[in-house]
This record gives C-alpha cells, sequence and structure tokens, in this order.
C-alpha cells in the first residue's frame, strides 16, 4: 500500500495560498542580519571565513533532532538527538560543556524530538513523555524542570499562556476526525485539541511516522500556531485563540513522497529517491518563518553501506512573511554523492556548519 493517500490529507482541497518564492529578498536586505547572511552565504561560501569548533559530534543522519540555537553572540547550544545530549559551547573560550546527557533522573533527557529557545528559557521535547526546560538567563544554561507528559510530543510550540504540542492522536478512541496538536497549560493540563490529522484509522503506524516529520510553530506576528508535516506540501495556520483553522499554503514544487506501508507487518519504508520534504522551520524576528525544503534524488542502492552518501541533497531556504503572505526564495545548496557532505543551520548569531563525513562543525560569524 503507497501513503499518504491524497484524498486522506487534511484540508487537500482548500483554497490554498501559493508559497512560491515570487518576490525578491532584496526587498528585505538590512532587516534581519541572519538572513542576509545566509543569503549571502549561499550565493558566494568560498567568501566567507569558516572558524573551526573544537567539538566533534557524530555522523548519524539523525544527530540534529533540531536545529541549534544560540543564546547571544558568545553561547551556541546543540542538541545531540543520537546521543542525548545537550551541549553549551563558547565561542570566545572554545569551551564545550555538556549541560544534560542521557537519563532518566533530574536533569537528564532521553529522545529528544524537539528544541526551542524562549526569552532565556530553553525547551526541550522528549519521546519518553516530558518536556524539559533549562535557564539560560546563566551561563551554561542550567536545568530547572520536567514537565511530565501522558503522550509522547514530537515537536512544541510556546505562548505565553501555553504550550502546544505535536503528537499522535490517540485513535484508540475511534475518534471520527484526530487532532494533531495538543494545547496544554505552562503546568502540563490538558486544554484542547486541534489540528487535523492524517486520517490512517487504525493504521497507528502511519501517523506515528508521520507525526516525526512535523513541527509546530508559534508566529507571535499574526498570533497564529503553524503546523506542518514533512510528508505533506502543505502549512496551516490555526489562530491561537479561537484554535480555528484560518489559512493554508502549499508548496507548489514538493510533490508527495510514496512511502510504502505493510498492514500485516504494521511497517512503514521511508522512500529513498525521488523524496521532497519540509525539514525545518523556524521563526526569525518577530513573525518571518523561514522553510527548509530538502530534496533526496539520484539515490545508489549498490552503495548501501555509507549511508549517508548514496544519494544527492539538494537544501533550498524559502522565508515567508504571514501578515503581508509574501514569500521569497533565499536560495540554497547541494550535497551531491562522493563531494564533501556539509549541512548548514541558521542562527541568530551566525550559521553553523556540520560535516555529515566526520562530525566536525564550523562557525561563520555575523
Amino acid at each position: 500500500m503507497i501513503v499518504p493517500d491524497p484524498d486522506r490529507i487534511p484540508h487537500v482541497n482548500r483554497d490554498h495560498i501559493p508559497l512560491d518564492g515570487s518576490h525578491n529578498f532584496e526587498e528585505l536586505s538590512g532587516e534581519h542580519p541572519e538572513l542576509d547572511l545566509l543569503y549571502r552565504y549561499l550565493q558566494e561560501p568560498d567568501r566567507f571565513q569558516r572558524e573551526p569548533l573544537d567539538l566533534i559530534l557524530g555522523t548519524s543522519p539523525h544527530v540534529f533532532g533540531a536545529g541549534p540555537v544560540t543564546v547571544d553572540s558568545t553561547r551556541l547550544v546543540l542538541l545531540d538527538s543520537q546521543r542525548s545530549e545537550l551541549i553549551e559551547y563558547d565561542l570566545v573560550t572554545h569551551e564545550a560543556r555538556t549541560i544534560a546527557e542521557m537519563g532518566s533522573g533530574p536533569g537528564d533527557i532521553q529522545y529528544p524530538r524537539d528544541m526551542i529557545l524562549v526569552d532565556d528559557a530553553l525547551y526541550i521535547a522528549r519521546e519518553d513523555m516530558y518536556i524539559s526546560r533549562f535557564d539560560c538567563s546563566t551561563a551554561p544554561c542550567e536545568f530547572a524542570e520536567a514537565l511530565s507528559l501522558d503522550f509522547r510530543p514530537s515537536s512544541i510550540a510556546k505562548t505565553d499562556d501555553h504550550f502546544a504540542v505535536l503528537s499522535s492522536p490517540d485513535i484508540q478512541q475511534d475518534e471520527p476526525n484526530p487532532k494533531s496538536v495538543r494545547l496544554i497549560t505552562l503546568e502540563g493540563e490538558p486544554v484542547q485539541e486541534f489540528g487535523d490529522a492524517y486520517e490512517a484509522g487504525d493504521h497507528t503506524i502511519i501517523i506515528w511516522q508521520f507525526s516525526r516529520l512535523g513541527n509546530v510553530r508559534y508566529s507571535s506576528s499574526t498570533d497564529q500556531f503553524v503546523i506542518f508535516n514533512g510528508a505533506f506540501s502543505y502549512l496551516y495556520f490555526y489562530d491561537a485563540t479561537t484554535l480555528e483553522l484560518t489559512e493554508t499554503y502549499e508548496l507548489p514544487e514538493v510533490g508527495l513522497p510514496e512511502f510504502k506501508y505493510y498492514p500485516m507487518e504494521r511497517r512503514i519504508q521511508i522512500p529513498m529517491n525521488d523524496y521532497h520534504s519540509i525539514q525545518a522551520m523556524q521563526e526569525i524576528g518577530e513573525g518571518l518563518l523561514l522553510f527548509e525544503i530538502v530534496s533526496y534524488l539520484n539515490y545508489d542502492r549498490s552503495d548501501f553501506e555509507t549511508f549517508g552518501t548514496t544519494r544527492d541533497y539538494h537544501h533550498n531556504y524559502y522565508l515567508l512573511d504571514p501578515v503581508s503572505r509574501k514569500s521569497y526564495q533565499i536560495g540554497g545548496y547541494e550535497r551531491l554523492k562522493g563531494e564533501e557532505q556539509l549541512q548548514l543551520f541558521l542562527t541568530k548569531a551566525g550559521l553553523l556548519i556540520y560535516n555529515r563525513e566526520d562530525g566536525s562543525l564550523e562557525w561563520v560569524r555575523l
């Protein structure tokens, strides 16, 4: 069986706004220094000085379950999802400190899925049914508390009063229209569920797989929650007060992937080739949304033992202003078989470059 079935995707027949990058990014030049850095680096990467960091991460495709963040211009925080470690790196002294590591005790983290920085608080969504908070008002960040949940979070967003948590719907209750996001208080009390999920019936593994490919974020400029699923080409905007769907966007060049689902085995196989996915979403400033679209192409099955380099990766960045509904294509880069496997991560203070072959890191300052 091939999934997703287009007819089961939420609101597929809605009149979507195209996120086509039709506006010139130079209209925004100078307003957001980190975006200017990304734009210029993608055009001429050889013109920038790359500073090696004294830190080596793993080389698994799952090292960065969430993108790194900077607390200020000197403090870089990285979440190593492969090792379940939270690391703070001083960009001046080049000292790395492990803030949290794999474990089940106070201050430990297990199976981290997402990380957001709101003011001086760092929140980590953990698949072992916790949200951990770290206080970053001091250096290094310190563990503050772990909020216990009764479900497995995949992604989180935060307003002044609530968390919006993306999770797998509880389809055991035979809900006719399962929801994908749970709104809870900052103390963990349930408030409401919203966001229609893929209609998979009792095939839980399908919804589980799709929820792991998604993100929820909060757009402060429009007071809306934004949801995407990496397997679909749509963005869903929900009013943060009424939780009603307000508008949807479509990425015209992102077609549906073909996952193979084996019902008898309850197993789902991710496509290896001709696969386009929304990889990440982050808020820039107060309201702009940056999206990274990754295309997986030219898979070479004969070289399966070196999984990370058996296909070509094409990364493209789009920017959306939800207020004006304008979208911009910032640029992109390629990671081709047989070439250096570098991956970019944008932060408020600079650009992090991760080498997928040896785990090394480099930094490009603003």
